[in-house]
């Protein structure tokens, strides 16, 4: 899906870079959800199913269109 790769490339391009190891264990984490559910996170603003992903979640919300 287009929408989540402009996402998910500006964060690793951006914040990505700065963040701690556990939050880049996060990402990493995130990227194996399926794409429906990262979608719903990112461009519907779902909530997300597993809490831990949430301050992740909050970080690419403000970069999605």
């Amino acid at each position: 899906m287009k929408e989540l790769d402009l996402i998910l490339q500006a964060w690793l391009e951006g914040p990505y870079r700065s963040a701690t190891a556990a939050e880049q264990a996060r990402f990493a984490a995130f990227l194996e959800l399926p794409d429906p559910e990262m979608a719903a996170c990112l461009l519907a603003h779902a909530p997300p199913a597993d809490p831990d992903f949430a301050p992740l979640v909050a970080q690419l919300a403000r970069i999605a269109p």
